[in-house]
């Protein structure tokens, strides 16, 4: 229930020992009970009128099952394209604590007998994967439902869901579903040195763009790296090979993208290799190794993007007066070029950041035009890989100039139909839905942008998340 007190004489809530309210003394706050029926609550006050008590009624939740999934390693089957997925469903207040901790491989007792009930009344569950694939339960006689699925050797997600059918009045809750299962890594050797940012800088974490399992957090002190979303992680280190080692005694990054076969590293301006196999940092003869500015890797997996004989860029880099664009992978006997440049642009023009668009085969970039005797103006411009062409946005000019923030910013596209992106600097945010059609600047009621109402704070890092 929440609650919401309105006046300036609240002190704190009076409640039933059976519930919990997350904050008594704020007026505005959730109060959770462990029972149903009628509960008493009451503000207290500091005036000498005293406010009635109120007594609420709190009902039972429709959604009091959910589903419990496994998928069971079976070590002595060699096939690697299809799992199985064992489910049932438990209720969390009686479960045993083997279903808690996501460590049960079968039913426990209770579960089983929960199941079966549900069975009878026709409940069955449905996966939907990431692909939009959906696959069916089949009952089995040991309490529960098996599907198979498509395999990935080192990750699986999806999501289930079940029938409208009741058991106690109550339903089963769908739910989302990840498992891991991460390859072994060598320890590092004696030679191998540590990746760090420059010092004082915010920490930097990229994700693999269709692995969204594999992360990379970078800072000051070190970089760590992980296969299963940081359930576990470890220190990232790199064997030097023929480069110098600063005197320092670690390589300070500037940015990183995690392509399949291997990291790419921006340090000092060059871009360096590191392979998944040798973890040797180098120079790549398809790399720049002067001049490169900004690096920007693709947020959002185009993989099942329905283009046939097409393979969409994964990482931009910008550097003196090229923009260039490449693929998920560097490795590729067939390929004469990594990246390659889809535009050039004259000495007076500068590139500020660059992203992927909101449609799949798009990208955009924001540039300023600094003319001799001229007042300097940014421009955003877009280019679609399908249909090579560069358009002009009119985002940056419906601003005034005393209006736009000042540099370094970075940018970000959402995923929609129409292009939808956000703009931002160390202390605030801009943002253009809608082709264009709505714009402004983000602004806290209480200050005059985020930074202040953050009492200082910089914006280090924004990160878009799902509304299901």
């Amino acid at each position: 229930v929440f609650l919401k007190y309105d006046g300036s004489d609240f002190v704190e809530w009076e409640y039933p020992e059976s519930c919990n309210v997350n904050n008594k003394s704020s007026p505005n706050a959730i109060m959770k009970c462990t029972s149903p029926g009628f509960q008493m609550v009451k503000p207290l006050v500091s005036s000498p009128e005293e406010e009635e008590t109120r007594y609420l009624f709190i009902s039972d939740s429709f959604f009091s099952f959910i589903w419990y999934a496994v998928v069971p390693i079976d070590r002595g089957s060699t096939e690697t394209s299809s799992k199985k997925v064992r489910m049932w469903i438990i209720d969390p207040e009686q479960a045993d604590p083997a279903e808690i901790n996501n460590t049960a491989l079968v039913p426990s007792t209770q579960s089983r007998y929960i199941t079966k009930h549900f069975y009878n009344k026709g409940q069955y569950p449905v996966i939907t994967l990431t692909s939009k694939q959906t696959h069916l339960g089949h009952f089995q006689k040991d309490g529960y439902w098996e599907a198979v699925i498509p395999g990935d050797e080192k990750y699986n997600d999806f999501h289930i869901y079940g029938q409208p059918i009741s058991f106690q009045h109550r339903f089963v809750i769908e739910g989302q579903h990840t498992f891991y299962w991460p390859e072994p890594t060598e320890p590092n050797g004696e030679r191998e040195v540590s990746l760090r940012l420059a010092p004082g800088s915010p920490l930097l974490l990229v994700w693999g763009t269709c692995e969204l399992y594999h992360g990379l957090l970078l800072s000051d002190t070190g970089a760590l790296i992980t296969k299963n979303a940081f359930l576990t992680s470890e220190e990232l280190k790199v064997d030097p090979g023929s480069l110098p080692v600063p005197p320092e005694g670690y390589f300070t990054v500037d940015q990183a993208a995690l392509l399949e076969d291997g990291i790419i590293f921006r340090i000092d301006g060059a871009l360096y290799w590191r392979d998944n196999q040798d973890r040797v940092l180098t120079e790549h003869p398809q790399l720049p190794t002067s001049g490169v500015m900004g690096l920007y890797q693709r947020t959002c997996c185009a993989s099942n993007y329905p283009v046939q004989d097409v393979e969409l860029s994964s990482l931009i880099v910008w550097k003196d007066n090229v923009l260039l664009v490449g693929p998920k992978q560097l490795k590729n006997p067939g390929r004469a070029n990594f990246l390659k440049i889809v535009l050039t642009v004259p000495p007076t023009v500068t590139f500020l950041t660059a992203s992927f668009g909101s449609h799949p085969a798009s990208l955009a970039t924001l540039v300023m035009n600094s003319v001799p005797g001229a007042i300097p103006r940014s421009f955003l411009t877009s280019y679609n890989e399908l249909v090579p062409s560069w358009i002009t946005s009119t985002f940056m000019t419906k601003f005034k100039l005393k209006d736009i923030p000042k540099g370094p910013f970075e940018m970000r596209f959402l995923e929609s139909a129409d292009a939808s992106l956000l703009l931002w600097n160390k202390e605030t945010i801009l943002y253009s839905f809608h082709n264009d059609n709505e714009w402004g600047e983000i602004r806290p009621f209480n200050a005059s942008h985020l930074s202040a109402a953050a009492n200082g704070s910089k914006i280090h890092q924004v990160a878009l998340g799902k509304i299901s």
